[in-house]
């Protein structure tokens, strides 16, 4: 009878040594997976027709021609960068449109170093057009072309 009850103390102790290392590890894994699993901020679509996939290649040449212009690459605030598809043309090649916005440190247009600035956050806005993969246009507020690093020439009325 001892032993009996001997053995139900061992299996009652070994159970309850199992259910609290099952705890242990459900708990130890949550927190592992909370830890480890990157957060995901924004829904990433994937293209699915040739169409998509040409905006998309084309929405990367602009995202990566932003930071590099002379306005942003001046004093540009990444953290301001917006840039949103506008559209495309029927042309050959097919031509893509967008619109990039941020805000720069002071006003002024290019690479300003040499010159009196006044600190005062400038708000921007430049159109680009991105054609078989690479940038062909990029003006800043309608004044400043940013390939050419000049300002556009006002048009005759």
């Amino acid at each position: 009878m001892r032993q009996t009850c001997r053995n139900m103390s061992q299996r009652i102790q070994r159970r309850a040594i199992t259910a609290v290392f099952a705890i242990i590890v459900a708990i130890a894994t949550i927190f592992a997976v909370l830890y480890f699993a990157p957060l995901q901020k924004e829904v990433t679509l994937v293209p699915t027709t040739p169409d998509e996939q040409a905006r998309y290649e084309a929405l990367g040449a602009a995202q990566r021609f932003v930071p590099s212009s002379p306005t942003f690459a001046f004093d540009g605030d990444i953290n301001t960068l917006k840039t949103e598809y506008v559209g495309s043309t029927k042309s050959i090649p097919e031509q893509h449109m967008f619109v990039a916005t941020f805000d720069s440190s002071h006003g002024g247009f290019g690479d300003r170093g040499g010159q009196d600035l006044t600190q005062a956050i400038t708000p921007h806005k430049m159109d680009i057009i991105v054609s078989e993969g690479r940038v062909i246009s990029a003006v800043t507020d309608e004044t400043w072309d940013e390939l050419n690093r000049q300002f556009v020439p006002e048009r005759p009325e």
